[in-house]
């Protein structure tokens, strides 16, 4: 009876391991073969295949998004360049993605690419959001243990129950509001900003497509956006949000700036 069990367990755990394994397996089929036709320089070909993995499948690499994005840019469409660029840098932040969106917005003379150190870190405490987290968590975890067994070997009880307090507070900030910076990138020529969630409100601006503006949250149809050192409002349908739409990685094919630059 009990060699029965173990190999209905067995069957189960293979039938899971098909289940996940193949459609990563054609997933990553799909990259290579678009990886072999943008090698061959088919790059529209190859967008294509990036392009489902990406809105269908939910699935991405860094290196892909760079890939669009010099497809884009290849076809003059700077804007659609911009998004792909901003995409990659939201999930892997690095200097040289940040030139090149720099250099792009200088060349087409857009505004909201200037950045500061402490948007760089910012980006980055997003990205591993979750392991800062989890060892935090940990820590205070281990904090507890201790605390309990090697109670009598400790220091005074006040300085530990400040420590345990401070370490509370700062586990209620990081979860409850955590820092997001979250963009989208104008994608229509003279796209309005008012200065309410209104069409019958004041004008403040016309945007052109490519300017990048901070999303700072939504009103019906409307984004509130930071507008100089106050706020503003755009239509949603008039800018590319910026946000986690893929859902993980895949491994391919590497993508260097030396052919780009």
């Amino acid at each position: 009876m009990q060699h029965m069990y173990k190999k209905i367990l067995i069957f189960i755990f293979i039938c899971i391991s098909l289940g996940i394994s193949n459609p990563l397996k054609a997933l990553n089929q799909s990259l290579n073969t678009a990886d072999s036709l943008f090698e061959k320089k088919k790059y529209t070909e190859a967008f294509d295949i990036y392009t489902n993995l990406l809105n269908v499948e939910k699935k991405f690499t860094p290196m892909m998004l760079l890939k669009m994005a010099y497809t884009k840019e290849a076809l003059f469409q700077y804007t659609e360049a911009l998004y792909y660029l901003n995409l990659n840098y939201q999930y892997y932040p690095n200097k040289e993605t940040l030139y090149k969106m720099q250099e792009l917005a200088q060349k087409h003379k857009l505004e909201g690419y200037d950045y500061s150190d402490f948007e760089y870190f910012m980006f980055l405490y997003d990205k591993y959001y979750k392991q800062i987290l989890i060892f935090l968590l940990s820590l205070g975890a281990f904090y507890i243990v201790v605390w309990f067994l090697f109670d009598k070997y400790l220091g005074k009880v006040g300085l530990r129950r400040f420590m345990f307090v401070t370490y509370i507070l700062l586990m209620l900030v990081i979860v409850n509001f955590g820092y997001a910076l979250n963009f989208g990138i104008v994608n229509w020529s003279s796209s309005m900003v008012m200065n309410a969630p209104s069409a019958g409100s004041d004008l403040l601006a016309k945007l052109d497509r490519g300017n990048r503006v901070r999303i700072l949250g939504k009103t019906d149809i409307w984004y509130r956006i930071q507008w100089g050192t106050g706020l503003g409002y755009i239509r949603e349908d008039k800018v590319l949000l910026i946000n986690n739409a893929a859902g993980g990685y895949l491994s391919g094919e590497s993508f260097s700036f030396e052919k780009w630059l």
